[in-house]
């Protein structure tokens, strides 16, 4: 038994974080399909970015901060949940945005250089996917 879980350890953990990655993406998507038919759409504008590390010798990740008027004509500014390893969008860039108005900081930004970025839980989910079934197997 021990055998057994120190041979197929590995690619079983693999498959379970690919697991994890496609819902994941599942979830972004879903939320993405809700607000652009369900939600408010505006206009806003990058006001700035959150740098965050999760170690100082680490790539920074940063995550615009998007500053709109909201449809009660109140000014808000939301911090995105998503988080890029370059600054995507520039300081005072307009753009798409779309929010839930049950709760305000559900929101997306429509933009096509975003579009890319909506792949990478399931390319990643993909990949390790493979190669867990690839070590199991072999």
């Amino acid at each position: 038994m021990i055998e057994f879980l120190n041979t197929h350890y590995q690619p079983l953990l693999l498959i379970l974080i690919s697991i994890i990655c496609f819902a994941a993406g599942s979830l972004k998507k879903q939320q993405k399909n809700y607000l652009l038919k369900s939600g408010i759409k505006t206009t806003g504008v990058v006001v700035d970015h959150e740098i965050r590390r999760s170690h100082p010798s680490r790539v920074p990740i940063y995550y615009p901060i998007i500053e709109f008027e909201d449809n009660e004509n109140k000014l808000r500014q939301l911090k995105c949940d998503f988080g890029y390893s370059f600054k995507l969008f520039k300081q005072k860039q307009q753009v798409e945005i779309y929010y839930d108005s049950t709760d305000i900081r559900k929101f997306i930004i429509n933009d096509r250089k975003a579009k890319p970025f909506e792949y990478i839980f399931p390319l990643i989910g993909s990949i390790l996917f493979l190669t867990g079934i690839y070590l199991f197997i072999r």
